[in-house]
């Protein structure tokens, strides 16, 4: 990827430019390159971030030396953290605990800038990003934006209201039928909406681990109509329908680890589970999908299907069982011929989800 970015530097730089950069190295399993080497007793995810931040500082030298830096405004962000085993979480995605939400916001300002402060500890979220790069270059902002410019913050204002950040996940609804996952900070108290509600102080537990939802249930109401009323004014417009994406663009989705999803999300209910009670199960269905990949694709079946008596709803389990018997080329296990075809109740359960469409397809060839 750098070295992409450096040929299309080398062409444009002359000219104003804009360059997204996204490294994907820091997601399991890590891989290094044959040059790189771990250091006794790094774990994967230190070694990664080794060579991760190796990379950045050669690209950072190669913009110092094209005289690009003192013109250029760059932004270093990530879309989200690791769970590292805290909360019981390994990798990301499931929970919203900080582990994962707290990521680094840098920006180094081009020369002539105004005079900013070296580090603000007011909390921005993601949806600012865009914002503050157009409004540092006095581009009005889009009226479809949600995120607001942080340059505001950066001015000294005793009286400025706390900001709203919002977080969600979904991936524990669309593949663990359990409900969604939503939060809403302000200030030091963070809520989480589930049908078990949290209520974390970071000021004095950053680590979220004393659940004070009931000790202080008037703020946890408080923050929960906030939040409500936050995810009512952002609710999604219904795509057309049988609209689906061009088989060009799932396929890059998959490579990425992305999926299509079709249905809108709602408020959690009550009726769901709680991700908390299935996080055994995510983490099981983690373990069984790297077994797949390192080749051990026999124990990754046995565990899926252990996994799939338990829970037989769980569709993407289900997905993964059936890309397992492709691997060994056991077609017929993984065609749509009945509900305990990995592909057919896939598409039964889900008749939009385009991967089973193709993976269907895939399976009934000869």
């Amino acid at each position: 990827m750098v070295r992409a970015a450096t040929l299309w530097l080398e062409a444009i730089s002359d000219h104003p430019f804009f360059l997204f950069l996204h490294l994907y190295d820091l997601h399991t399993p890590y891989n290094f390159p044959s040059t790189f080497r771990p250091r006794n007793g790094e774990s994967g995810y230190d070694a990664e971030v080794r060579y991760v931040d190796q990379v950045l500082g050669s690209f950072w030298e190669l913009l110092r030396q094209q005289h690009l830096l003192d013109k250029s405004l760059v932004v270093l962000t990530s879309d989200h953290g690791e769970g590292l085993d805290e909360h019981g979480e390994t990798a990301h995605s499931y929970f919203i605990y900080q582990t994962t939400l707290w990521v680094p916001l840098i920006i180094h300002w081009p020369a002539g800038a105004a005079s900013f402060p070296p580090r603000v500890d007011t909390p921005a979220s993601l949806l600012d990003v865009a914002p503050t790069i157009l409004q540092f270059a006095g581009v009005p902002r889009p009226s479809q934006f949600q995120g607001k410019g942080l340059i505001d913050l950066l001015q000294p204002n005793p009286g400025q209201a706390q900001r709203e950040i919002y977080s969600e996940s979904l991936y524990a609804h669309y593949h663990f039928a359990c409900s969604p996952l939503m939060s809403l900070r302000v200030g030091r108290y963070k809520y989480i909406e589930a049908p078990k509600p949290e209520l974390y102080d970071l000021a004095v537990d950053p680590g979220e681990k004393h659940n004070l939802y009931g000790e202080r249930k008037s703020i946890a109401l408080a923050l929960r109509e906030r939040l409500l009323k936050l995810h009512s004014r952002g609710a999604p417009v219904p795509s057309p329908a049988g609209r689906l994406l061009d088989a060009d663009a799932i396929s890059r989705l998959m490579s990425l680890g992305y999926v299509p999803v079709s249905e809108p999300h709602s408020a959690p209910s009550s009726t769901e589970a709680d991700p908390k009670d299935r996080l055994s199960s995510y983490e099981e269905f983690g373990a069984a999908r790297a077994l797949a990949s390192s080749g051990r694709i026999e124990q990754s079946n046995s565990s899926l299907e252990r996994l799939l008596t338990t829970y037989p709803e769980l569709e993407e389990a289900r997905m993964t069982l059936g890309l397992d018997y492709q691997r060994l080329g056991e077609h017929a296990r993984a065609a749509p011929s009945g509900w305990r075809r990995p592909f057919g109740s896939a598409i039964s359960q889900v008749p939009a989800e385009t991967r089973a469409l193709i993976a269907a397809s895939s399976a009934r060839r000869p």
